[in-house]
């Protein structure tokens, strides 16, 4: 269940309260997370032992590949860009992005 604490949203997790980052927030993009959705796709990703969640809005595939970086925006959370599956699909500077959203709580 989503719940807040402070200014966070928060969730259960393995006994822990895990801070989630509405990652179509953090990108600008319309589809964030409403406070009245059941249910909503959280990766995972462990920051110094800590685990936080990574709201998305769907979970396709998880790959590995050679991002071209020459696509990277300054300043943008884009690290660049690979292809799988025949599609293009921009990859996400997860590190910033955390790092970020920790200097805001």
């Amino acid at each position: 269940d989503l719940e807040i604490s402070g200014k966070v949203r928060v969730v259960q997790y393995r006994g822990e309260i895990m801070p989630l980052i509405d990652i179509p927030q953090v990108f600008h993009l319309e589809n964030s997370l409403k406070e009245t959705d059941d249910k909503f796709q959280v990766v995972v990703y462990i920051h110094e032992g800590k685990s936080l969640g990574l709201i998305v809005e769907n979970i396709v595939d998880i790959v590995q590949g050679k991002i071209n970086d020459k696509r990277a925006l300054e300043g943008s959370n884009l690290m660049g860009t690979i292809i799988t599956n025949d599609s293009v699909v921009d990859t996400m500077d997860v590190k910033s992005i955390v790092q970020n959203f920790l200097q805001t709580i």
